[in-house]
């Protein structure tokens, strides 16, 4: 299994490319790709922005996580290669020892303790 990274988008690599702001990990040279993501038939420039317009208010909520699961299973099925890599670093054992922590949020946490972390494990294990 890999050594666990921080899922933001100040870390280079696989962490500013699974973390939902994509181009802002881009903007701050972290990722050269873009990951845009379909849902509900529309393409939007990351998962940031899908999940931010179709929330109805802040924070984990269970509606914003059951949204935040859709997202990112999204995003992982129409870009393979990052559903690849976190198989080939160790799967959701692997997400688990994962962390989504600097910026002082409530998705915040390390490993399970991450609502964050939690809803990129749950979107993992769903089938294309």
């Amino acid at each position: 299994m890999h050594a666990p990274i921080n899922i933001v988008s100040d870390t280079p690599g696989l962490g500013g490319a699974l973390t939902n702001p994509t181009e802002i990990a881009r903007w701050k040279g972290k990722i050269a790709r873009r990951y845009p993501v379909e849902y509900a038939g529309v393409t939007y420039r990351d998962a940031e922005a899908a999940y931010k317009t179709n929330i109805l208010r802040r924070g984990p909520t269970p509606e914003n996580m059951a949204l935040m699961v859709n997202i990112m299973a999204a995003k992982l099925t129409q870009h393979p290669i990052l559903k690849n890599a976190i198989r080939d670093a160790g799967g959701r054992a692997w997400l688990e020892t994962c962390r989504h922590v600097g910026y002082g949020g409530r998705w915040e946490g390390v490993g399970m303790a991450s609502a964050f972390i939690r809803c990129l494990a749950e979107a993992y294990e769903r089938e294309p």
